[in-house]
Order: structure tokens, then sequence, then C-alpha cells
């Protein structure tokens, strides 16, 4: 009769290597990396591995924001996750880290406690399995004109055929601390006006007419507007994860708009 345990190995922190980075003389950061591996039984047939680097504003060209850039940056990459325990954004990166890893720890554990459990494992009679995966890459993607845009990866995998990327952008401005939306950066656009010149830029990317958007295997009618943005200099540029416009097979879609 096979006996399952939790096996927590210690948690790798590697932030006193982690390297800084400038950004123009508007902003300095700091990578901050923590990884972790949790095993679901005995033999570590079963895993859950946890990677986490992310970004951390460190200076800034307008120090008096500075504090609520780094309480945007933590919130941004640990508050807006779907399975994610509350981080209070006045955390440190370390603190902020290990409460998030503490709270994947203890999911992976809950949900997988009745399947490890004997009984269980005597009735089904087959071989389980319970790995899983949680990658999490955040960084400064641009700043331009004083806005930083800030891009939070998310890689989940917990069983099934493949595992799921996500990847947002978030954006405060630098000087006032406040955040865009797209009426802010396309201001002269109805939403479906908007709806409209995505729409035709998709086409000319993909080849195809606007009409023709479908049969290329759109969702045509989920293709507008979704708050998940960056700005270059001549446009914005809108990110659509798998499955939001088209299938998981094709991939994210980027949609860019002229200013």
């Amino acid at each position: 009769m096979r006996k399952f345990s939790f096996l927590g190995v210690c948690v790798v922190l590697l932030s006193l290597t982690a390297c800084h980075q400038n950004h123009g003389d508007l902003l300095a950061t700091k990578q901050y990396k923590t990884t972790k591996t949790v095993y679901a039984n005995d033999n570590k047939t079963e895993q859950m591995d946890v990677s986490m680097v992310f970004e951390y504003p460190t200076e800034s060209a307008y120090p008096q924001m500075l504090d609520s850039v780094k309480r945007f940056v933590i919130d941004c990459v640990f508050n807006t996750d779907i399975d994610s325990v509350y981080v209070d954004p006045a955390s440190s990166p370390s603190q902020a880290m290990a409460t998030k890893v503490s709270e994947l720890v203890k999911v992976y554990k809950q949900d997988n406690n009745f399947f490890l459990s004997e009984d269980t494992i005597e009735e089904t009679e087959q071989s389980l399995f319970f790995s899983a995966s949680y990658d999490l890459q955040a960084s400064v993607h641009s700043i331009v004109d004083d806005v930083m845009y800030y891009m939070v990866s998310t890689y989940r995998y917990y069983g099934g055929a493949h595992g799921l990327n996500t990847v947002m952008y978030y954006n405060i401005n630098l000087r006032t601390g406040q955040q865009l939306a797209e009426k802010d950066v396309l201001p002269d656009m109805t939403e479906e006006q908007l709806s409209e010149r995505m729409k035709t830029s998709l086409a000319q990317s993909a080849g195809v007419t606007v009409g023709e958007l479908e049969d290329a295997g759109f969702f045509v009618e989920d293709i507008k507007p979704n708050g998940n943005f960056y700005v270059t200099d001549d446009s914005v540029v809108f990110h659509f994860n798998q499955y939001e416009i088209a299938s998981y097979a094709m991939g994210p879609v980027e949609i860019a708009v002229a200013k």
C-alpha cells in the first residue's frame, strides 16, 4: 500500500544576487526571483514547480511618486491573478513572494488531498498524477511619455493536455500616478469605431479581408478593446490571450492601431 505525504523543499530566494536595471533616466529597478518545488508523494514522482521573476522599482525621476509605483507593481503582480490570495501592496518584494508561494502550496495540497488518501487510491486502482507548475515573469515592458507599461506573464499547468499562458499589460504615469484607459490614448474614437479599426488592422496582418476573418479562425464578435494594451511611439497595441479571439492553437494575438 502506498503512503503519500507532502514534502516541501526549501524556498530558494535569489534576491540578494538579483541584477539592477536602468530604464533611461526615468526609472531604476531590481529583479527578484524565487523558486520552490513541492512533492506530492514520498517517491517524488509528482510535484508542483513554482518559479517567479519580477522587476521592482527602486529609484525614479519622480521620487514623490515612487512609493505609489512600488505599490502598483506589487498589486499588478500578485493581486490580479485569478487564483491569488490578497497581498498587501505595501509588502516588500520578498514578503509578497513568500505570501504567494505559501498560498500556491496550500491550494495544491487542498486540491489533491482527496486523491492522495489511501481509500481513494485503493478504490481507483489506477496511477495518479499530480504534476503542476506555476511560472510568473513580470517586467517593465516600456516607458512612453512618462507612462510605464508593465507586463505580467503567468503560465499555469494543473493537469490536462496543456497549460495556459496569460499575458497582461498594466500602466501607470510615473509623474502623476494616474493610469490610462483606451479612451485616454485614442481620445478621438468611440469604442465602436475602435473595434472596426482593430478588425481592419487584424485583417491586414492576417492577409485577409475583414469579411474573411471568421473563416480565418477569429471570433469576430470578440474583437474589441479589452483594456490589455501597451503604447509605442506611433501605435496602441492590444494583446489578446489564447481563447480570447481565436482558438488555443492560434496562440496569442496582438492588434496594433495607429494613433
